[in-house]
């Protein structure tokens, strides 16, 4: 078990607040956040090429907060892979095993062809870093971590800079090779997407904070603050007031049926753009039902995005391009628009 105690960690003016978190053994675990909440410092600090603050790290029972960083059984790679120019490609995937002492020839050799192979890099191996494309530069970067055989893997944005095609083989490679290999994975990320093909539970992080660790499930289902809910998608979030079983929008006679019994009181009442039904007539049946002007219609290629306004709010919805061409939308139209209570997601204040 990996497990962090009240991090914190300066880097200049930015900080790492008070960390805590737990990450099993065989694990894959998922550190969402925006650009800049310091999701690559902690990754820095686990690995011991940051030095902490205040604080504890602990892995099987061992506090390893001022270990050497070869000490602690973990292999990073970063999104910019960090290869050797200066090595070929076979050269670089066996580097890290120069600095073990205990070897096993046989078990090394084994272990490298299954990596060569999975990866599919055989061609690549007499070649060097910068003859290489992104994908096969982080094909090799991968391998080099894995070589060693680390307890943990700390993957710090690994497919960002790559093409669609290129991301979703080496997210089907990564799925293989965890399955196989039973380590464990903390994967820094900002794509939620991403994050869901490939987490077990994931966390999300904004300025230094974690905001949030769990299930991937509950993180999406039920965002501990308004700044996880609108990172996960949650497009449609309007401040409330609960009362009397149904969620009132606070300057109108405007309420929202929802689900379960809710403490009274101030919320944001969350619905998701693709949990929105459209309609030409009321949709009565789903429980929420109401109308509203076409606003905006924003075509995003695999979906399109409709924007309504009405009296009390602003709303999101989307449709599949044949749903869109079923309903025959218009802009300045009027549309009735509807959603269950069981999808209403109401978040603290």
């Amino acid at each position: 078990m990996l497990a962090v105690h009240n991090l914190s960690l300066n880097v200049g003016r930015f900080k790492l607040k008070d960390i805590n978190l737990v990450v099993q053994e065989g694990e894959f675990f998922a550190l969402l956040g925006p650009t800049g909440a310091g999701k690559s410092v902690f990754l820095e600090a686990l690995s011991g090429l940051r030095q902490v603050n205040s604080g504890n790290i602990w892995l099987n029972g061992q506090d390893i907060t001022f270990e050497k960083p070869e000490k602690r059984k973990m292999a990073f790679v970063y999104q910019d892979f960090s290869l050797f120019p200066h090595l070929k490609v076979k050269d670089n995937i066996r580097y890290g095993l120069y600095f073990q002492k205990q070897k096993n020839k046989d078990r090394e050799e084994k272990f490298y062809r299954y990596l060569v192979e999975l990866l599919n890099i055989e061609n690549l191996l007499e070649r060097y870093p910068e003859s290489l494309s992104g994908g096969e530069k982080q094909k090799v970067a991968l391998a080099r971590a894995l070589m060693v055989r680390p307890a943990t893997l700390l993957l710090d944005e690994p497919f960002s800079s790559l093409d669609f095609n290129t991301r979703e083989e080496l997210v089907n490679k990564l799925q293989s090779l965890h399955r196989d290999l039973a380590n464990r994975v903390i994967l820094v990320t900002h794509d939620f997407t991403e994050a869901r093909i490939l987490a077990n539970r994931a966390g999300v992080i904004r300025e230094g904070f974690l905001e949030q660790a769990g299930s991937l499930e509950e993180i999406f289902l039920k965002p501990a603050s308004y700044f996880v809910a609108e990172f996960t998608g949650m497009k449609n979030l309007f401040p409330v007031t609960v009362s009397e079983g149904k969620a009132w929008f606070s300057e109108h006679a405007q309420a929202v049926v929802i689900e379960g019994k809710a403490k009274e009181g101030n919320y944001y009442l969350g619905v998701r753009p693709e949990n929105i039904l459209l309609a030409k007539d009321c949709i009565e049946r789903i429980g929420n039902c109401f109308s509203g002007i076409i606003t905006g219609i924003k075509n995003k290629g695999v979906y399109l995005e409709v924007n309504i306004t009405t009296p009390f709010a602003h709303w999101k919805a989307v449709l599949s391009p044949s749903q869109f061409s079923a309903l025959d939308l218009k802009l300045e139209e009027k549309v009735y628009f509807g959603f269950n209570p069981s999808q209403v997601i109401l978040v603290d204040h």
